[in-house]
């Protein structure tokens, strides 16, 4: 009673406490980079280049190409040279440029052919820069200026001009009688003069101070803003 559990175990118990100790401590910044290691071979290098493109700093990329005897002197150019080996000096560039003339220098020969054939590629495939032939005919689609395409709502009479010109009365279109006076009756301020109690947003009622010496503080809006309509 009042004692712990005894399982016949024999500890054996060093004097520093349980467990071995670790020996000479290690640095850990040699462990995550160890700069007595060797380097890598000529031939680990390559491949971790060819399988993870692992190149040196300033290293450039060699192909392996077998380049023929010639491609290796100092004057070979890539390209097919002129008949004669002789190229004029800007004829190149101009022959590129010149676009009524072939390759090889001839103009270019007309082709005669149907007109019907001419006016289908005409129309079927467009010019560059032009806009695409709609096929409705030269004066569009015989329709009347009064024609409207679609069906017409069977549920309701308004349409979408109406909607986006708006369809409401003009009295509809006037505002609130509530707005900037009270019409409740009993109030102090039901008087029978029709204008609008409260200060106005826009202080054009009162002498707006020169902008020059108007406060940074000053919130009040005179209509003299640059912003103002």
């Amino acid at each position: 009673l009042g004692k712990s559990w005894d399982r016949g175990h024999k500890i054996k118990m060093d004097p520093m406490g349980y467990g071995l100790s670790s020996g000479t401590p290690q640095d850990g910044k040699a462990v995550i980079f160890p700069v007595s290691m060797k380097s890598d071979t000529e031939e680990v290098r390559l491949q971790y280049k060819r399988t993870h493109n692992s190149y040196n700093p300033g290293e450039r990329i060699e192909r392996d190409y077998t380049w023929p005897e010639e491609a290796k002197e100092k004057t070979f150019r890539f390209g097919k040279a002129d008949a004669g080996g002789q190229a004029i000096e800007g004829a190149g560039a101009k022959s590129v440029l010149n676009w009524d003339v072939n390759d090889d220098g001839d103009y270019k020969k007309t082709k005669l052919v149907q007109k019907s054939l001419e006016d289908y590629r005409s129309v079927q495939h467009p010019r560059l820069f032009e806009k695409v032939h709609c096929k409705q005919g030269a004066t569009g689609p015989p329709c009347g200026p009064d024609k409207r395409f679609g069906i017409g709502s069977a549920i309701s009479d308004y349409t979408a001009a109406s909607c986006i010109k708006g369809y409401y009365s003009f009295e509809e279109q006037l505002p609130d009688q509530d707005l900037g006076r009270c019409c409740k009756v009993g109030r102090r301020n039901v008087t029978s003069e029709t204008r609008a109690f409260g200060t106005p947003s826009v202080r054009t009622d009162i002498p707006a101070p020169p902008p020059g010496k108007r406060s940074c503080a000053d919130n009040m809006s005179y209509g003299d803003d640059c912003s103002a309509a």
